[in-house]
């Protein structure tokens, strides 16, 4: 027996799936399971960039389809002057690997204690200087510092730009939030207002964001949403989730918004974030697939 017509578009329709050009990968390496790496490095996601926190590339992921992003995470070990970072990023452009954006300082605004790199706003701005900003002439585009998402990250980048004297160009802004989607969705506003000139052309990365400390289910509704709306926002270029690890490790943001199980296998967070359809269908995935199951539900009555 043959669908109708409308029915089988319809069944084409929700089998097709568009890869999200704009989803990336926080990779956050594991030494005691360095093989969690091969479901990141899986031909079958919808990630298409990512970025370690570091300026040099994650060898298990060099096969990859996915665009490496650079990081100036704190101030250089030597003098702000030696052009470390800009070496860096030169060398791997110079040999063939199509470096096209690089994410400055990670969390200036918070202490080491919890994963900031504690510069004050007037170091950063020497240091941009000299590292930073002469990459603009390799054709790079700058990512601006990503703070803290509060009120204080809002004052310390216009403490960074006061600095800067206007020395200190920057071509996206990355954002960090960690709460409910009303909260990232009023970040990202605050933000605009803030640095966006009213033009609408200034371009957002939200490059760490998890619902923490809550249940799967909390973490799978925020992820829902959030991507929905992420994908939605012409200004929103790239983002990423901060969920790479196992619940067993699970971080301070806690194991409900972890992508790996304890061991080691896709969560239906992870599954969700990924693009893969083959597990579980609790949590997260059981949310993104109901709109297909019902669909079944509705065909066949139609078929009897």
């Amino acid at each position: 027996m043959h669908l109708p017509t409308t029915l089988l578009l319809l069944c084409q329709s929700h089998l097709t799936h568009a890869t999200p050009p704009k989803r990336g990968l926080v990779y956050i390496g594991s030494k005691t399971s360095p093989t969690d790496d091969k479901t990141w490095a899986s031909k079958n996601t919808d990630l298409t960039w990512y970025y370690n926190f570091g300026s040099n590339p994650t060898p298990s992921l060099s096969n990859t389809k996915y665009e490496y992003v650079p990081m100036l995470w704190g101030a250089p070990t030597t003098s702000p002057s030696s052009g470390t970072f800009y070496n860096t990023v030169k060398g791997l452009k110079d040999g063939g690997m199509n470096i096209t954006h690089v994410l400055g300082f990670n969390e200036p605004d918070g202490a080491t204690s919890t994963g900031g790199s504690a510069i004050s706003a007037s170091d950063a701005a020497k240091i941009w200087i000299s590292e930073m900003q002469p990459l603009r002439s390799l054709g790079v585009k700058l990512g601006a510092p990503a703070t803290v998402g509060s009120g204080a990250g809002i004052l310390w980048l216009q403490a960074f730009f006061k600095a800067c004297g206007g020395n200190c160009d920057v071509d996206f802004f990355p954002i960090h939030w960690y709460g409910g989607f009303g909260g990232l969705a009023g970040y990202v506003g605050s933000m605009r207002a803030t640095f966006g000139n009213g033009s609408g052309n200034v371009k957002w990365w939200v490059t760490e964001f998890a619902y923490p400390q809550g249940s799967v289910g909390d973490a799978g509704a925020f992820l829902n949403e959030s991507l929905k709306w992420l994908d939605g926002q012409a200004d929103v270029e790239r983002y990423s989730y901060f969920g790479t690890y196992r619940t067993s490790v699970s971080n301070w943001v806690g194991p409900g918004a972890a992508m790996l199980d304890g061991e080691g296998r896709l969560t239906d967070i992870g599954g969700l974030y990924l693009g893969t359809r083959d597990v579980g269908t609790g949590g997260a995935m059981g949310m993104k697939s109901l709109s297909w199951g019902l669909l079944v539900l509705v065909v066949l009555p139609l078929l009897v």
